[in-house]
This record gives structure tokens, sequence and C-alpha cells, in this order.
């Protein structure tokens, strides 16, 4: 049986995390602007256009797994 000692859960041990941090350097990457994009076309008209429509039965598709 295993003793439960209340100020051992404040020290630290192997199992917690270590704190780290990211530098913006990191990111610099993804922060770069695509020169392919056309940055005056609002994000959402942007994102519209690559939506694509897919009419799936879903009854159907859930029949089809059961069967598998």
């Amino acid at each position: 049986m295993t003793r439960c000692d209340s100020t051992r859960r404040f020290s630290p041990t192997a199992a917690q995390p270590v704190n780290m941090s990211l530098p913006t350097d990191d990111f610099e990457e993804f922060l770069a602007s695509d020169p392919e994009n056309d940055e005056t076309v609002p994000l959402g008209d942007a994102l519209a256009e690559l939506d694509v429509d897919v009419k799936v039965d879903s009854v159907e598709a859930v029949r089809d797994v059961r069967e598998r």
C-alpha cells in the first residue's frame, strides 16, 4: 500500500513536462506571403473556391461498411 504525501505532488519529477518556447524564427516559413496567392481575395471566398460538393447517402455508406 502506498502512502500519499501531499508535498510530493508539487516536487518536480521526470514525468512532468519541461517548459519550452518557440521563437518567431520557427514560424518564419509559415508567415511569409506566397507569391501565387491573390491576397486581395477575402479568405472566406478563397476557401469557397476550394470546396468540393460530395453527395453521399450516409445510410447506404453505413450499410456498406457494416457488410465489409
